[in-house]
Protein backbone atom coordinates (compact mmCIF):
# COMPACT_ATOMS: atom_id res chain seq x y z
CA UNK A 1 0.00 0.00 0.00
CA UNK A 2 2.69 2.64 1.09
CA UNK A 3 6.09 3.12 -1.32
CA UNK A 4 8.76 0.75 0.12
CA UNK A 5 11.07 4.38 0.34
CA UNK A 6 13.32 3.28 3.12
CA UNK A 7 14.66 0.23 4.91
CA UNK A 8 11.96 -0.86 8.04
CA UNK A 9 14.94 -0.57 10.74
CA UNK A 10 15.97 2.91 9.47
CA UNK A 11 12.83 4.38 8.91
CA UNK A 12 12.00 3.17 12.58
CA UNK A 13 15.00 5.05 13.54
CA UNK A 14 14.06 8.18 12.18
CA UNK A 15 10.36 8.04 13.06
CA UNK A 16 11.42 7.48 16.61
CA UNK A 17 13.86 10.30 17.08
CA UNK A 18 11.28 12.73 15.36
CA UNK A 19 8.58 11.99 17.54
CA UNK A 20 11.35 12.32 20.84
CA UNK A 21 11.79 15.67 19.69
CA UNK A 22 8.41 16.61 18.70
CA UNK A 23 6.63 14.96 21.50
CA UNK A 24 5.57 18.22 23.15
CA UNK A 25 3.95 19.44 19.74
CA UNK A 26 1.97 16.86 19.46
CA UNK A 27 0.57 16.95 22.96
CA UNK A 28 -0.69 20.09 22.20
CA UNK A 29 -1.64 20.02 18.58
CA UNK A 30 -5.36 19.29 20.07
CA UNK A 31 -5.65 22.28 21.64
CA UNK A 32 -4.51 24.58 19.44
CA UNK A 33 -6.26 26.75 16.80
CA UNK A 34 -4.27 27.03 13.54
CA UNK A 35 -5.10 25.05 10.28
CA UNK A 36 -3.15 22.32 11.13
CA UNK A 37 -3.97 21.54 14.96
CA UNK A 38 -7.79 21.95 13.75
CA UNK A 39 -7.49 19.36 11.25
CA UNK A 40 -5.87 17.14 13.50
CA UNK A 41 -9.11 17.82 16.08
CA UNK A 42 -11.60 17.32 13.09
CA UNK A 43 -9.50 14.42 12.13
CA UNK A 44 -10.38 12.47 15.84
CA UNK A 45 -13.83 13.85 16.24
CA UNK A 46 -14.64 12.24 12.94
CA UNK A 47 -12.92 8.87 14.35
CA UNK A 48 -15.35 9.08 17.37
CA UNK A 49 -18.52 9.65 15.83
CA UNK A 50 -17.45 6.28 13.60
CA UNK A 51 -16.84 4.67 17.12
CA UNK A 52 -20.27 5.98 18.88
CA UNK A 53 -22.46 4.13 15.74
CA UNK A 54 -20.50 0.70 16.65
CA UNK A 55 -22.62 -1.94 18.42
CA UNK A 56 -21.38 -1.69 22.37
CA UNK A 57 -20.59 -4.51 25.03
CA UNK A 58 -19.59 -4.43 28.33
CA UNK A 59 -15.86 -4.25 28.82
CA UNK A 60 -15.02 -4.63 25.33
CA UNK A 61 -11.24 -4.40 24.48
CA UNK A 62 -9.60 -1.19 22.35
CA UNK A 63 -6.33 -1.17 21.05
CA UNK A 64 -4.65 2.25 20.02
CA UNK A 65 -2.15 1.66 18.10
CA UNK A 66 0.06 4.59 17.80
CA UNK A 67 -1.41 6.36 20.51
CA UNK A 68 0.53 9.24 20.71
CA UNK A 69 -0.47 11.74 23.71
CA UNK A 70 -3.71 9.70 24.69
CA UNK A 71 -6.28 12.23 23.28
CA UNK A 72 -7.98 8.97 21.35
CA UNK A 73 -7.09 6.33 24.26
CA UNK A 74 -8.38 8.53 26.73
CA UNK A 75 -11.93 9.49 24.72
CA UNK A 76 -12.35 5.70 24.46
CA UNK A 77 -11.68 4.73 28.13
CA UNK A 78 -14.58 7.52 28.49
CA UNK A 79 -17.01 5.38 26.35
CA UNK A 80 -16.16 2.20 28.45
CA UNK A 81 -13.71 0.96 26.65
CA UNK A 82 -10.90 -1.04 28.48
CA UNK A 83 -8.05 0.25 26.43
CA UNK A 84 -4.36 -1.15 25.11
CA UNK A 85 -2.47 1.87 24.22
CA UNK A 86 0.32 1.50 21.94
CA UNK A 87 3.24 3.59 21.08
CA UNK A 88 6.69 2.56 19.58
CA UNK A 89 8.40 5.71 21.02
CA UNK A 90 8.82 5.28 25.00
CA UNK A 91 8.10 9.14 24.96
CA UNK A 92 4.75 8.69 23.57
CA UNK A 93 3.76 6.02 25.84
CA UNK A 94 4.79 7.86 28.99
CA UNK A 95 3.15 10.83 27.87
CA UNK A 96 -0.02 8.82 27.20
CA UNK A 97 0.62 7.02 30.94
CA UNK A 98 0.71 10.72 32.90
CA UNK A 99 -2.43 11.61 30.46
CA UNK A 100 -4.37 8.43 31.59
CA UNK A 101 -3.12 9.31 35.19
CA UNK A 102 -4.30 12.76 35.45
CA UNK A 103 -8.02 11.55 34.06
CA UNK A 104 -7.97 8.81 37.17
CA UNK A 105 -8.05 6.16 34.39
CA UNK A 106 -6.43 3.64 35.08
CA UNK A 107 -8.66 0.57 35.63
CA UNK A 108 -9.47 1.01 32.41
CA UNK A 109 -6.12 1.77 30.36
CA UNK A 110 -3.08 -0.74 29.61
CA UNK A 111 0.03 1.66 28.25
CA UNK A 112 2.74 -0.89 25.95
CA UNK A 113 5.57 0.06 23.92
CA UNK A 114 5.17 -2.07 20.88
CA UNK A 115 5.44 -2.33 17.01
CA UNK A 116 2.72 -2.34 14.73
CA UNK A 117 4.49 -5.54 12.78
CA UNK A 118 4.80 -7.77 15.78
CA UNK A 119 2.38 -6.70 18.24
CA UNK A 120 2.92 -8.20 21.62
CA UNK A 121 -0.82 -10.09 21.70
CA UNK A 122 -2.99 -13.40 21.47
CA UNK A 123 -5.27 -13.63 18.42
CA UNK A 124 -8.84 -11.78 18.70
CA UNK A 125 -8.22 -10.14 21.53
CA UNK A 126 -9.68 -6.74 20.52
CA UNK A 127 -13.31 -5.97 19.47
CA UNK A 128 -11.83 -2.43 18.28
CA UNK A 129 -8.05 -1.97 16.73
CA UNK A 130 -7.20 1.75 15.87
CA UNK A 131 -4.39 3.23 13.85
CA UNK A 132 -4.22 7.10 13.45
CA UNK A 133 -1.74 8.63 11.93
CA UNK A 134 0.51 5.24 11.91
CA UNK A 135 0.69 4.09 8.27
CA UNK A 136 1.75 7.21 6.86
CA UNK A 137 5.26 6.27 8.31
CA UNK A 138 5.45 2.75 7.58
CA UNK A 139 7.88 1.72 4.88
CA UNK A 140 5.41 -1.18 3.74
CA UNK A 141 1.78 -1.53 5.49
CA UNK A 142 1.38 -5.70 4.69
CA UNK A 143 2.75 -6.58 7.99
CA UNK A 144 1.20 -4.18 9.77
CA UNK A 145 -2.14 -4.92 7.90
CA UNK A 146 -1.78 -8.68 9.03
CA UNK A 147 -1.21 -7.97 12.21
CA UNK A 148 -3.72 -5.90 12.87
CA UNK A 149 -6.36 -8.00 11.74
CA UNK A 150 -4.79 -11.23 13.32
CA UNK A 151 -5.48 -9.69 16.80
CA UNK A 152 -9.08 -8.31 15.97
CA UNK A 153 -12.57 -10.35 17.25
CA UNK A 154 -14.49 -11.87 14.04
CA UNK A 155 -17.04 -8.85 14.13
CA UNK A 156 -14.74 -6.10 15.44
CA UNK A 157 -14.16 -3.10 14.32
CA UNK A 158 -10.87 -1.67 12.74
CA UNK A 159 -10.52 2.17 11.92
CA UNK A 160 -7.19 3.36 10.17
CA UNK A 161 -5.97 6.95 8.19
CA UNK A 162 -3.97 7.14 5.61
CA UNK A 163 -2.55 10.31 3.65
CA UNK A 164 -4.59 10.59 0.29
CA UNK A 165 -2.25 10.51 -2.22
CA UNK A 166 -4.66 12.57 -4.37
CA UNK A 167 -5.49 15.26 -1.88
CA UNK A 168 -6.54 18.39 -3.39
CA UNK A 169 -3.41 20.61 -1.16
CA UNK A 170 -1.00 18.16 -2.72
CA UNK A 171 -1.66 19.58 -5.98
CA UNK A 172 -0.92 22.98 -5.12
CA UNK A 173 3.11 22.74 -4.17
CA UNK A 174 5.25 21.20 -6.85
CA UNK A 175 7.21 19.56 -4.41
CA UNK A 176 4.24 17.49 -3.13
CA UNK A 177 2.38 17.06 -6.58
CA UNK A 178 1.66 12.95 -6.90
CA UNK A 179 1.84 14.22 -11.08
CA UNK A 180 5.05 15.06 -10.95
CA UNK A 181 6.12 12.98 -8.61
CA UNK A 182 8.12 10.58 -11.24
CA UNK A 183 9.81 13.27 -12.78
CA UNK A 184 11.65 14.86 -9.28
CA UNK A 185 12.31 11.59 -8.84
CA UNK A 186 14.31 11.08 -11.84
CA UNK A 187 15.90 14.28 -11.73
CA UNK A 188 17.47 13.36 -8.35
CA UNK A 189 18.50 10.49 -9.66
CA UNK A 190 20.45 12.00 -12.62
CA UNK A 191 21.85 14.48 -10.24
CA UNK A 192 23.18 11.70 -7.84
CA UNK A 193 21.25 12.91 -4.96
CA UNK A 194 18.74 10.44 -2.86
CA UNK A 195 15.56 11.24 -1.15
CA UNK A 196 16.50 11.33 2.29
CA UNK A 197 13.28 13.51 3.94
CA UNK A 198 12.07 12.58 7.44
CA UNK A 199 9.85 9.83 5.62
CA UNK A 200 6.58 10.69 7.03
CA UNK A 201 3.58 11.21 4.71
CA UNK A 202 3.75 8.03 2.88
CA UNK A 203 0.64 8.82 0.82
CA UNK A 204 -1.59 6.57 -1.07
CA UNK A 205 -5.07 6.58 -3.04
CA UNK A 206 -8.47 6.01 -1.28
CA UNK A 207 -8.73 3.27 -4.24
CA UNK A 208 -5.50 1.23 -2.43
CA UNK A 209 -6.52 1.53 0.72
CA UNK A 210 -9.82 -0.07 0.78
CA UNK A 211 -8.78 -2.85 -1.86
CA UNK A 212 -5.84 -3.81 0.91
CA UNK A 213 -9.16 -3.70 3.53
CA UNK A 214 -10.96 -5.73 1.41
CA UNK A 215 -7.61 -8.28 0.69
CA UNK A 216 -7.87 -8.57 3.94
CA UNK A 217 -11.06 -9.85 4.53
CA UNK A 218 -12.70 -6.89 5.74
CA UNK A 219 -15.90 -4.75 5.25
CA UNK A 220 -16.02 -1.32 4.75
CA UNK A 221 -17.78 0.07 6.78
CA UNK A 222 -17.67 3.83 6.52
CA UNK A 223 -15.30 6.19 5.18
CA UNK A 224 -14.30 10.17 4.93
CA UNK A 225 -12.19 12.75 4.07
CA UNK A 226 -11.22 15.58 6.24
CA UNK A 227 -8.31 18.22 5.45
CA UNK A 228 -7.78 21.03 3.21
CA UNK A 229 -4.95 22.85 3.51
CA UNK A 230 -2.33 24.24 4.54
CA UNK A 231 -1.96 25.16 0.95
CA UNK A 232 1.74 26.21 0.37
CA UNK A 233 4.37 26.69 -2.99
CA UNK A 234 7.41 25.31 -2.48
CA UNK A 235 6.61 24.34 1.26
CA UNK A 236 5.83 28.23 2.27
CA UNK A 237 2.51 28.81 3.48
CA UNK A 238 0.40 30.53 0.10
CA UNK A 239 -2.45 32.71 2.67
CA UNK A 240 -2.62 34.15 5.42
CA UNK A 241 -3.40 31.42 8.80
CA UNK A 242 -7.10 33.44 8.89
CA UNK A 243 -7.53 33.08 5.69
CA UNK A 244 -6.01 29.47 5.05
CA UNK A 245 -8.39 28.42 8.49
CA UNK A 246 -11.49 29.69 6.54
CA UNK A 247 -11.23 28.22 3.21
CA UNK A 248 -10.06 24.69 4.93
CA UNK A 249 -13.75 24.65 6.50
CA UNK A 250 -15.79 26.36 3.86
CA UNK A 251 -14.16 23.03 1.65
CA UNK A 252 -14.88 20.75 4.13
CA UNK A 253 -18.37 21.80 4.70
CA UNK A 254 -18.53 21.22 0.95
CA UNK A 255 -16.90 17.43 0.80
CA UNK A 256 -19.25 16.74 4.21
CA UNK A 257 -22.26 17.13 2.07
CA UNK A 258 -20.37 15.09 -0.40
CA UNK A 259 -19.91 17.62 -3.49
CA UNK A 260 -18.17 15.98 -5.93
CA UNK A 261 -14.36 16.10 -6.52
CA UNK A 262 -14.45 17.62 -2.94
CA UNK A 263 -15.65 14.50 -0.88
CA UNK A 264 -12.12 12.44 -1.91
CA UNK A 265 -10.36 15.73 -1.87
CA UNK A 266 -9.21 15.88 1.42
CA UNK A 267 -5.79 15.61 2.73
CA UNK A 268 -6.32 12.56 5.16
CA UNK A 269 -8.89 9.67 4.57
CA UNK A 270 -10.49 7.59 7.39
CA UNK A 271 -11.90 4.37 7.22
CA UNK A 272 -13.88 2.25 9.41
CA UNK A 273 -14.06 -1.68 8.11
CA UNK A 274 -14.97 -4.82 9.71
CA UNK A 275 -14.29 -8.19 10.00
CA UNK A 276 -16.32 -10.79 9.38
CA UNK A 277 -18.18 -13.41 12.14
CA UNK A 278 -19.97 -13.57 15.26
CA UNK A 279 -18.46 -10.94 17.94
CA UNK A 280 -16.50 -13.40 20.65
CA UNK A 281 -15.97 -10.21 23.33
CA UNK A 282 -15.44 -11.64 26.77
CA UNK A 283 -16.43 -9.60 29.93
CA UNK A 284 -12.78 -8.56 31.80
CA UNK A 285 -12.21 -7.57 35.32
CA UNK A 286 -11.63 -4.09 36.23
CA UNK A 287 -8.51 -4.15 34.51
CA UNK A 288 -6.79 -5.10 31.29
CA UNK A 289 -5.48 -8.72 31.85
CA UNK A 290 -1.81 -8.61 30.98
CA UNK A 291 -2.62 -12.56 29.54
CA UNK A 292 -3.49 -11.04 26.50
CA UNK A 293 -0.08 -10.76 25.87
CA UNK A 294 2.14 -13.10 24.16
CA UNK A 295 5.74 -11.88 25.06
CA UNK A 296 7.07 -9.91 27.91
CA UNK A 297 6.00 -5.78 27.58
CA UNK A 298 6.18 -3.09 29.55
CA UNK A 299 3.21 -2.45 31.30
CA UNK A 300 1.88 0.45 33.39
CA UNK A 301 2.04 -0.01 37.11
Amino acid sequence: MARRNFIAGDQQKLVTAYFQKQARFWEEIYYGTGIFEVIHQRRLRTILDFVDGFPRSACARALDIGCGTGHATIALARRGYLVCAVDAVPEMVETTRRAVSAEGLQSAVWCVRGDINRLPFVDHCFRLVMAIGVLPWLSSTEAAMREMCRVLEPGGHIIITIDNRWGFRWFIDPLTNPVLQPAKQLLLRLLGQSHKEIPFGQKVSIGECRATLRAHGLQIVEDATVGFGPFTLFRRAMLPSATGLALHRQLQRMADRGYPLLRCAGAQYIVSAQKPGASRTALLGPKLAPELSTQACEAAP
